[in-house]
C-alpha cells in the first residue's frame, strides 16, 4: 500500500495521468521513480 502526492500514474482504467494524491493498493510490483525538478515542469 502506497500513498503518493503530485504523481504521474499509469493505469489502464484512468484517463487522467497526473494526480495530486493517490493511494495504490496492489499485490504486484510497482515501479517508483522520483524526477528531478527540471523534469517536473508542466506546460
Amino acid at each position: 500500500e502506497l500513498t503518493l502526492t503530485d504523481a504521474w500514474v499509469w493505469d489502464v482504467y484512468r484517463s487522467a495521468r497526473f494526480v495530486r494524491s493517490v493511494r495504490v493498493v496492489t499485490f504486484k510490483d510497482v515501479n517508483i521513480e522520483e524526477l528531478t525538478k527540471p523534469e517536473l515542469e508542466v506546460p
